[in-house]
């Protein structure tokens, strides 16, 4: 079991986040196109769309946005979100915990090699809403991966809600585009790798095992 260990944080904050799981081991050759390169059509397409946003947001925008800065099933999922009501998420935080948890730990090697700037940090002219990150590590987007692997889960628990359950999934990582702190190929790749890693979870004795346990309680 992980230790808790108070980086300033709220107490609050760390009791309800995944800090004390430590995910699901998977095994998986997850395929991560590299961003786009400076200067290339696909990069100014990806600034463009950060203006337009900037342009058009408004400030309830910013202020979902903001509430999911710190990434935890509580903040991604839980009934505030209206994602899940409070008996749901109560049986589901520890499942959404380990989920999460796989998800950053697949998504961080990628951020490591990419190295790529956050997109403020390159045109001065943009102005996130939201808190900004530190560090040059834009790409892939975890929230985005941790929204959709996320999602695809709850979809896989209550079926007859998986269009409005991707939609929310897919929404956390526009909020962090339309808040200035993603580019949207960064979004795109997150989501990409959080659905190979749902598929990959179907592998997984463990997460088959939390996840019928779950299920049963539901």
């Amino acid at each position: 079991m992980k230790r808790l260990r108070n980086f300033g944080l709220p107490i609050a904050f760390l009791l309800s986040s995944n800090v004390f799981a430590s995910g699901y081991a998977l095994e998986g050759n997850w395929e991560v196109p590299p961003p786009p390169k400076p200067g290339s059509a696909a990069e100014k397409q990806d600034y463009q769309e950060l203006r337009r946003w900037q342009n058009v947001r408004t400030r309830e925008d910013c202020k979902i946005a903001s509430s999911q800065t710190f990434m935890s099933a509580e903040v991604l999922f839980g009934p505030a979100t209206g994602i899940l009501n409070a008996r749901e998420f109560a049986v589901l935080k520890p499942l959404l915990d380990e989920v999460i948890e796989t998800v950053e730990t697949e998504v961080r090697p990628f951020k490591e090699e990419f190295a790529r700037p956050r997109p403020y940090d390159v045109d001065s002219t943009l102005d996130p809403c939201v808190r900004k990150p530190g560090g040059a590590k834009s790409y892939p987007s975890s929230h985005a991966a941790a929204g959709i692997a996320g999602a695809l889960v709850l979809a896989d628990l209550f079926p007859a809600r998986t269009k409005e359950l991707r939609e929310a999934g897919l929404q956390i990582g526009t909020n962090r585009v339309l808040g200035g702190v993603h580019h949207p190929s960064d979004i795109e790749a997150g989501q990409s790798i959080g659905e190979q890693v749902h598929e990959a979870l179907e592998s997984s004795r463990e997460y088959l095992r939390d996840f019928a346990s779950v299920e049963a309680k539901l």
